[in-house]
């Protein structure tokens, strides 16, 4: 078992302080028939974390993230979203990282954050219609859900996931080196 070192630890929270400042200050609707889901580029810490110090670390780097919005925007409601951007994001970090994590090559890479970006859309696709829905908004799910998964849910998760993982692709080759010092 790996021990965590204080370098690590500073890694671990300084990625998702930059996590949580992309999360707070760059979210914007994606879809315009669901501004309530939000874009945003916080996964790009967690995955570039993720890849350099294993899914724990991205892992970490999800929650930490999350438990900042949360506590500063914790007057505007519900914590849905930041429960979803947990679980969603986990989905999609946590496959590609331990498929990294066994050869650390530029093929594995794109493999992991592709196989990330399917098990995020499903993943996103139960949560909702289970846990997500139910908690947030119960007549969605009597309104046509179909409907709604197929043209709203599906559709931006999946490019959520391709534009995270095409930036952490290009990015991750730059912030590595510095990771890894």
């Amino acid at each position: 078992m790996e021990r965590t070192t204080t370098k690590k630890i500073v890694k671990i929270a300084a990625l998702s302080a930059i996590a949580f400042i992309l999360y707070f200050i760059l979210e914007f609707p994606l879809l315009p028939g669901a501004p309530f889901l939000k874009f945003d580029f916080s996964d790009i810490p967690a995955m570039v974390g993720a890849f350099a110090m294993g899914p724990v670390a991205g892992f970490l780097i999800q929650l930490i993230k999350n438990i900042l919005h949360l506590m500063l925007k914790a007057n505007e409601g519900s914590p849905v979203g930041e429960l979803a951007n947990i679980i969603v994001g986990c989905a999609y970090i946590i496959p590609a990282a331990l498929i990294y994590k066994r050869k650390k090559t530029r093929k594995n890479a794109v493999v992991g954050m592709s196989v990330g970006v399917v098990v995020l859309v499903l993943v996103a696709v139960l949560f909702n219609y289970f846990v997500f829905l139910p908690l947030y908004s119960p007549a969605l799910l009597t309104e046509g859900a179909g409907k709604y998964f197929l043209t709203v849910i599906i559709p931006f998760n999946f490019i959520k996931g391709v534009i995270i993982s095409v930036v952490t692709f290009i990015l991750y080759k730059f912030i590595s080196p510095i990771l890894h010092k």
